[in-house]
């Protein structure tokens, strides 16, 4: 095995050159991947020693800990703060919604109370009160119990994104955000958000780098996938994920944010979305601190939206 080391100006890239025989198993991909990352000086230090690249690229690709982070939330008390606006082509703020929920645990059930709401504009499309925009229902079905829920469970048996109408759309959504390089059901996109593939990692850089992460500056790896530059504009239809980046904390391979940024033109559709989440930790279990999502899409049989929203979550017990 010849190994060679190609200085940048700020990372090394590390290649093994070797006899290759096709195997398609998860072990390959992980370590087919960690022959092309680029890393920064302190993690190739670390690699000389006890850190495994290819342990680490398998860690990023099978990682569960974020989407129960999620989980967490149906048994804790909490305060939430929504702040969301919606814009139109030019850019001028067409409606706003801000409010603060308080979630209540009683023995094993489970409810909200909204203790404060300010709408503005053409936020409600009838006197129904039912909201104009689907990026508040999808925020509604995602975050929002309207009825009190009893035994309630916080570790599923499985991670299944199934479903229909809505519910399948909130599917493709949790599949994105939780198992992020797993084939979509979107049609038009399919196996392009299979960012680890063998035909779509040629379109991708790999980083892994050394960084303090959050206002605590925590000791965090850094694994960023980011189109290479040839296919980094939003408009490229190549890629649809643009940029994927994950902070994994140092000390126990915690994941505690992630940012997304995905992007797809085509005449049928259009949608271009910055997301970024951070975690935190409470009596020793990980929970979302912030969501804060822009963008816009335009879909079929939907009038196009853009918006902007922050979640805050705070107050846990």
């Amino acid at each position: 095995m010849i190994r060679k080391l190609f200085i940048g100006s700020r990372f090394l890239m590390i290649l093994f050159l070797c006899d290759y025989t096709p195997v398609f198993s998860q072990d390959t991909i992980n370590d087919e991947i960690a022959r092309i990352v680029y890393m920064d000086s302190v993690v190739i230090k670390a690699s000389r020693q006890d850190f495994s690249v290819s342990d680490f690229i398998k860690l990023v690709r099978e990682d569960k800990s974020f989407y129960l982070a999620f989980r967490n939330l149906r048994a804790a008390e909490f305060l939430f703060h929504v702040d969301m606006f919606f814009s139109n082509q030019r850019n001028k703020r067409n409606a706003s919604y801000q409010a603060d929920y308080l979630q209540k645990i009683m023995q094993t059930c489970r409810f909200q109370i909204k203790n404060s709401e300010q709408v503005t504009g053409d936020f409600y499309k009838n006197r129904k009160f039912e909201a104009r925009y689907y990026t508040y229902d999808l925020f509604d079905r995602l975050f929002l119990f309207h009825d009190t829920t009893c035994n309630i469970t916080v570790q599923p048996q499985e991670i299944n994104f199934e479903g229909e109408g809505m519910e399948g759309h909130i599917g493709e959504l949790k599949k994105l955000i939780f198992a992020p390089g797993t084939r979509s059901d979107v049609p038009f996109i399919g196996d392009k958000s299979e960012i680890f593939s063998d035909k779509m990692r040629s379109k991708y850089n790999f980083y892994i780098r050394s960084e303090k992460y959050g206002p605590d500056s925590i000791e965090v790896y850094s694994f960023q996938v980011r189109t290479k530059p040839e296919f980094s504009n939003t408009r490229d239809n190549h890629t649809v994920i643009k940029n994927l980046t994950t902070y994994f904390a140092k000390k126990d391979f915690q994941v505690l944010g992630r940012i997304y940024q995905l992007s797809q033109y085509k005449a049928v559709y259009q949608f271009d979305v910055t997301m970024r989440i951070s975690l935190l930790q409470h009596e020793g279990i990980y929970l979302p601190s912030w969501i804060h999502y822009e963008g816009f899409w335009n879909i079929p049989f939907k009038p196009g939206e853009t918006a902007n929203f922050t979640i805050d979550f705070s107050n846990f017990k």
